[in-house]
């Protein structure tokens, strides 16, 4: 079985306008391909990944902290597509 790897940007998966369209019919696209193809999905942090940093730095959290906060927004992200 073929592999597929796809990179799903955080700021498609939370858009600004909050429309859950595109994950309805990203959802449906990808369940049709699971027949055919061993499917691995990346996903971005986004918009909300980048606050939490930003607001951290403002904090002086040390670095390793803000990268958990930019880890645990794309697994947020990944829990949201699943």
């Amino acid at each position: 079985m073929d592999k597929v790897v796809v990179s799903l940007g955080g700021s498609v998966i939370v858009p600004d306008d909050n429309d859950d369209v595109f994950l309805k019919r990203f959802s449906e696209m990808i369940s049709t391909l699971c027949d055919r193809y061993q499917i691995y999905l990346v996903c971005g942090g986004g918009k909300i990944a980048r606050y939490y940093i930003k607001v951290g730095r403002n904090l002086r959290l040390p670095e390793p902290d803000l990268d958990e906060m930019g880890i645990l927004s794309t697994r947020i992200n990944a829990a949201l597509v699943a």
